[in-house]
């Protein structure tokens, strides 16, 4: 989607990094017999060539497992770039809570330039 001269971008979780210090990202602890290890890697690098370019995008890694059929919760943290779970360990979104801060970042011009991700609390 681009919104006004910005990509968006529905990334992977696997760009994101496991640490603080940006230094392990989830794609690092995948094997690469996983059958989606080439399309999250292929993910993450095009995250690293948006880095380095001078496109204005919003990369959106979303959470890890989506809740099929679910209701919206409206309870979700939008986090950066490095991965998080709730306080039960999970790392999941419904898919309606997921399109909706997808929507909201469009309309707030918010997260130019910037990797996020969501998870429900």
């Amino acid at each position: 989607i681009i919104d006004n001269k910005r990509l968006i971008v529905v990334g992977a979780t696997s760009a994101l990094y496991l640490d603080e210090e940006h230094k392990t990202r989830f794609l690092d602890a995948m094997s690469p017999q996983y059958p989606i290890y080439q399309t999250a890697k292929n993910m993450t690098m095009m995250l690293d060539l948006l880095k380095e370019s001078e496109v204005n995008y919003t990369y959106f890694s979303p959470a890890s497992y989506f809740i099929p059929n679910a209701s919206p919760t409206n309870n979700y943290t939008i986090t950066g770039d490095v991965y998080a779970e709730n306080a039960r360990g999970e790392n999941l979104i419904t898919y309606e809570d997921y399109a909706q801060v997808v929507v909201n970042f469009l309309q707030s011009g918010e997260y130019q330039k910037a990797h996020i991700s969501i998870y429900n609390n």
